[in-house]
């Protein structure tokens, strides 16, 4: 059962990473952080976590997955 969830984690992260990386490339000359603030948005609306898990799973999966993004 952990497994699974770890799993499930993983594929969550490198799903936001991507969605990271299209925020950037549609907007290659903006801040780095608000669009970490975009993308963590979506993931808030999308599963039941707050605005801060939101923020703090983004900046863990690009500090993990991508840290060239950060």
């Amino acid at each position: 059962m952990a497994r699974k969830y770890r799993r499930e984690s993983v594929d969550l992260a490198k799903a936001v990473v991507a969605d990271l990386r299209t925020e950037i490339a549609a907007h290659p000359n903006s801040d780095r952080g608000p669009q970490q603030v975009f993308v963590a948005r979506r993931v808030t609306n999308e599963y039941a976590v707050s605005a801060e898990e939101a923020k703090t799973f983004v900046a863990l999966a690009a500090t993990y997955f991508a840290p060239e993004l950060l």
